[in-house]
């Protein structure tokens, strides 16, 4: 179940950060869906021996995982148009 739950905080997480920061690009959606099943994944894995509520976890690693991977898309972008 927890697994589940992680796939899909991931994945609402990542489409949702995609749609509303960049362009809605199929390629651009698809990498932020992937990063952030991978930053849940690894959020829930670093995070839950602290003692923090699963979800939360989840939610903290696909948010900033999926941050960094746009951040670094957009910027590798614009170096290669200017």
């Amino acid at each position: 179940m927890s697994i589940i739950l992680t796939l899909i905080v991931g994945a609402i997480v990542g489409i949702s950060l995609s749609l509303w920061l960049t362009s809605n690009s199929i390629p651009t959606v698809i990498v932020s869906l992937i990063s952030g099943v991978l930053g849940a994944f690894i959020g829930t894995s670093l995070l839950i021996p602290s003692g923090m509520y699963f979800l939360i976890t989840a939610f903290i690693g696909a948010f900033t995982l999926t941050l960094l991977v746009l951040f670094i898309i957009n910027t590798s972008i614009d170096v290669v148009r200017n």
